[in-house]
């Protein structure tokens, strides 16, 4: 069996785009931004995962309606998050610094963050929730 090329993943056209990448700056600009947003969805998917965990239910109803069988799926397979940020902490990190973006974790973040927790924590107080 022949593989069709052209595709998203194919060969020729895969290989156009990082030529094209190489020869033009606002291309190769708007790829970095792109990465660095698509690594930005990468490290909130893996902070909700961490502070809350996942968990579906899977309900399979027969033809009249009755629940037929449930199925309780928990946790997701991580690997290919992790493997992405490995693969390209380097260079958004290089990119966010060019950019003047703050990581996640830089101290002025944790700072918002724990105000906005601290917040929290007295509004349940005072709710006594």
């Amino acid at each position: 069996m022949q593989r069709q090329r052209g595709g998203a993943g194919g060969g020729c056209a895969a290989r156009g785009r990082y030529e094209r990448r190489q020869r033009d700056a606002r291309f190769a600009a708007d790829w970095d931004r792109a990465i660095d947003i698509g690594y930005a969805e990468i490290e909130a998917m893996l902070m909700r995962e961490v502070l809350f965990g996942s968990e579906s239910e899977e309900i399979v109803l027969d033809g009249e309606g009755a629940v037929k069988s449930r199925k309780v799926k928990r946790g997701r397979d991580l690997k290919l998050a992790l493997q992405l940020l490995i693969r390209h902490r380097d260079k958004v990190a290089a990119y966010r610094a060019a950019a003047g973006v703050q990581r996640p974790d830089s101290p002025d973040a944790v700072a918002r963050l724990r105000r906005a927790m601290d917040e929290i924590a007295r509004k349940r107080a005072a709710t006594g929730t």
